[in-house]
């Protein structure tokens, strides 16, 4: 891989990056667990246990914006934007938020998920992922 030892190379959109003070949020799409990336979106059962998509957010990031449980929320950078309800966990980290994959555009009050992330090569996830994806490497900040 031309590295004789390990080398650490930060993400492009690292909480240490200068987007950071525009956009001080780190957003993840992690893997619902009743559905296979998109598929089962629609099964009526599952809807029930998850009915729309929702922004996973620390209750001391919400606090600071404003933002109480079930808030109808922006999530958003220079790419995009989403619309959605909050959800506030203590089980998600400070600075860090989630929207689970798998939801259909039509889910979504607004924008999808999608829109926010990048294409661009982060070389640090180059070495592991051919062609590359922007997992974990997305800054984005919330309003109500």
């Amino acid at each position: 891989m031309g590295q004789e030892l390990p080398v650490y190379l930060e993400s492009m959109e690292s909480p240490l990056s200068e987007l950071a003070n525009k956009y001080p949020l780190v957003l993840l799409s992690t893997h619902p667990r009743n559905r296979i990336h998109s598929s089962m979106a629609n099964v009526d059962k599952l809807r029930k246990m998850d009915p729309e998509p929702r922004l996973e957010i620390h209750p001391d990031d919400a606090r600071r914006r404003n933002i109480k449980d079930n808030d109808t929320i922006h999530v958003f950078n220079d790419r995009g934007k989403v619309k959605l309800k909050a959800k506030l966990s203590n089980k998600i980290i400070q600075g860090v938020v989630n929207i689970e994959q798998g939801w259909w555009p039509e889910h979504y009050s607004e924008g999808h998920h999608n829109e926010l992330t990048h294409e661009r090569i982060n070389p640090a996830q180059r070495i592991i992922f051919e062609p590359n994806a922007a997992f974990y490497d997305v800054l984005v900040d919330v309003k109500k």
